[in-house]
């Protein structure tokens, strides 16, 4: 109770969850990859869909079973294991449904190359892993889901409350791992090195009783 008299409590409602991990022995992984990663970029045209307005090389729609390819197997378990933790902290109910990537794919960016907001709604669950992220690389930037309906006054706050994005800074072996409902935009890549990601988008099966 408090000196006014009034017994009040503050609540933060619908928060959204986000798993940022940094997955060990990154160094030997990304090696993996980039030989992988050459090879698919080699063999694979540009899949960019219509409806982007970015011109980023991404295998979206010419390749995206890269889960399914030899080379890519330690990073799909890697992501089996990230989104596995994710869904848990969420209280899925891992012991009756069943975890897997629908589609997978290659996104690189190069100078002044980036990604318009979006979500992937049709998924629960997306993770992003950092394959190659020089310092100052295009940034991954979360889109609150009131940023476009909230009057918001000045904000004077150091939490993240009341913000309408985050930005993460990618690194080197990192995973980002968040609902797909969840928008999302990159910024530019002011820089001359590229930025390699590898996205998943993963479904929650139910099994059948």
């Amino acid at each position: 109770m408090s000196e006014d008299g009034f017994d009040r409590t503050f609540t933060e409602l619908f928060p959204t969850p986000v798993l940022v991990a940094r997955v060990p022995d990154h160094e030997t992984l990304n090696k993996e990859l980039k030989r992988e990663i050459d090879a698919v970029r080699n063999a694979t045209p540009n899949g960019r869909p219509e409806a982007w307005s970015c011109d980023v090389y991404t295998t979206f729609h010419s390749n995206f079973s890269l889960h399914h390819q030899a080379g890519f197997s330690r990073l799909t378990s890697r992501f089996m294991e990230g989104a596995t933790e994710f869904a848990k902290g969420l209280s899925y109910p891992m012991h009756e449904n069943d975890l897997s990537i629908e589609v997978c794919w290659l996104n690189i960016y190069g100078r002044n190359q980036w990604q318009e907001r979006h979500n992937h709604s049709a998924h629960p669950i997306v993770a992003i892993y950092y394959a190659a992220a020089p310092p100052n690389c295009s940034s991954l930037i979360l889109h609150s889901e009131h940023a476009d309906t909230m009057l918001r006054p000045q904000y004077l706050g150091s939490d993240q409350v009341d913000h309408l994005s985050i930005k993460i800074d990618p690194e080197p072996g990192m995973m980002v791992v968040f609902n797909g409902h969840l928008r999302h935009s990159c910024t530019a890549n002011n820089i001359d090195e590229e930025r390699i990601s590898v996205s998943a988008n993963f479904n929650i099966n139910l099994k059948p009783e």
